[in-house]
């Protein structure tokens, strides 16, 4: 199990700084990140650039507003399944 996790880092390491993801955030997901200051309304969503070691590197209120972040930071975004 240990070996599992030593690779899992490894891996997440080789991408930082040069890749990320986007996720899809709802309220409660917001929330839990931010904290209650969040402006963000209960029916509302959210997206958040997550670094290749599954931080979040910035909240947005849409996608290209993600897109422009990572090209800003010099990030690829990448699929993740």
């Amino acid at each position: 199990m240990e070996q599992h996790a030593d690779l899992q880092d490894a891996l997440a390491n080789i991408g930082l700084g040069r890749v990320a993801y986007l996720r899809v955030l709802d309220y409660d997901d917001v929330i839990a990140l931010v904290g209650p200051d969040a402006e963000i309304e209960p029916h509302e969503i959210a997206f958040c650039l997550v670094d290749a070691d599954g931080s979040p590197n910035c909240l947005r209120g849409s996608v290209g507003a993600v897109l422009i972040a990572a090209q800003e930071r010099g990030l690829h975004v990448v699929p993740v399944h």
